[in-house]
């Protein structure tokens, strides 16, 4: 791998981390604006918020999905033949959530953007995590005291 190589990668990853976290971020931004016009019950409120960031984050296991199987197409010596987008989509699940089974282990190019996805994953997971606490704070009847 030369470094013209290394450098397209590194861009490709980037691009597709960065729209992972633009998409999240707007997801998240629509949450907030959505949330007080609802006119639902304050704790399906909290359903909607779990439902939204779920979808959200599917959508950006697709991404990602997208760059590990056109990877896979123009990287087809180092990943010994073509894959299916359903293969890439289970490789970005398992890197997404960090569950590496090694049951698709990707090689080549794929391991730097496996990697990447992992650490987007755990931030944007970590994220979905603080706002859904901070809903549940504000529209569950028996959330406790707030601030």
């Amino acid at each position: 791998m030369n470094l013209l190589e290394v450098v397209l990668v590194a861009a490709v990853i980037a691009i597709f981390s960065l729209a992972s976290i633009l998409l999240h971020y707007e997801a998240l931004r629509a949450l907030s604006y959505a949330l007080p016009r609802l006119s639902v019950r304050p704790r399906q409120k909290a359903l909607f918020v779990v439902c939204s960031a779920l979808v959200a984050h599917l959508l950006e296991v697709v991404l990602f999905a997208i760059a590990f199987w056109c990877f896979f197409e123009f990287d087809t010596p180092a990943s010994g033949g073509s894959v299916t987008f359903a293969t890439a989509l289970y490789i970005s699940v398992e890197s997404y959530t960090s569950l590496g089974t090694a049951s698709g282990f990707p090689v080549g190019l794929m391991r730097l953007l496996a990697g990447v996805e992992a650490v987007v994953g755990l931030i944007l997971i970590g994220w979905t995590a603080s706002y859904t606490y901070l809903v549940m704070r504000e529209f569950w009847p028996d959330g406790g005291p707030r601030a």
